[in-house]
């Protein structure tokens, strides 16, 4: 499909004509300079009542564990006041209706996509949207979480700090009145736990945490390795080295937890 044909199909379907004057004329410009740009894939564009989201096929992959995500533009999603549809990038097909939970996790995948670029505030726009249509789902409470969390990591400044890290826990206590056993949520709120002070904070908090999602799922590293972290926070080597090797029985090649058990032997009492 070229350049041209999708931009005059996004133009007849938003209601735009060529010849429209004032606030039309700055809609058909960010619609024009949207089409272009493809380096803003996956970037919304708010027009008053309707949003356009490009969409991604996706390949994560997983290596010494940082995920890396390529992507391909396929689709653009239209979100409107009562309806959603998308329009296919590959053929000239006509818009096709989508569901709602095509809509919630498409959302949801593409700001999965910026949180793992590091791309913070397009991840909180897209998972702000997502929840403003779809309040009853816990993910996207838990996922704005953790984009909080790293906000609360990277802030320059206390006060910003303090307010990233409030509405970290605000969002994690969000996805636990839907669903009290989400593990994204308790895994997140743990790791908040190992670094943001008291009262939000402590080691004996994120081990609650933890415990419960072993209950529920006693092979996850990740749960692991953060327990490992939260008695090494408790001055209790033994516990964390215990905790450090139950990781690596379930993920043999997982650095993080072979450098947490390197750093022991050097310092056993530390």
């Amino acid at each position: 499909m070229t350049k041209r044909f999708l931009g005059a199909m996004l133009l007849a379907l938003l209601g735009i004509s060529s010849t429209a004057c004032g606030a039309e004329n700055v809609w058909q410009a960010k619609i024009v300079d949207f089409v272009e740009k493809i380096s803003a894939w996956g970037e919304p564009i708010i027009l008053e009542n309707t949003t356009l989201v490009p969409l991604f096929g996706l390949r994560l992959q997983t290596k010494e564990g940082e995920i890396l995500v390529e992507a391909t533009p396929q689709v653009v999603l239209v979100l409107e006041a009562e309806k959603f549809y998308t329009i296919n990038l590959e053929s000239e097909s006509l818009p096709s209706e989508i569901t709602a939970e095509e809509i919630y996790n498409a959302l949801l995948i593409s700001a999965q996509k910026y949180l793992a670029n590091n791309d913070f505030e397009k991840a909180r726009a897209l998972l702000e949207k997502n929840i403003s249509m779809f309040p009853e789902k816990a993910e996207s409470y838990a996922l704005l979480g953790k984009v909080f969390f790293k906000l609360y990591q990277n802030a320059p400044d206390s006060l910003e700090k303090e307010e990233y890290g409030v509405r970290a826990f605000v969002e994690f206590a969000r996805a636990l009145d839907i669903d009290h056993q989400n593990q994204e949520a308790l895994l997140a709120r743990a790791r908040a736990r190992l670094e943001v002070p008291e009262p939000l904070g402590s080691p004996e908090l994120a081990i609650e945490d933890l415990s419960q999602v072993i209950q529920q799922n006693p092979d996850r590293p990740e749960a692991y390795i953060l327990l490992g972290k939260a008695y090494l926070a408790l001055n209790d080597p033994e516990r964390a080295k215990i905790n450090f090797q139950k990781a690596l029985e379930l993920a043999p090649e997982n650095a993080e937890a072979k450098e947490a058990l390197l750093q022991i032997e050097k310092n056993p009492q530390n």
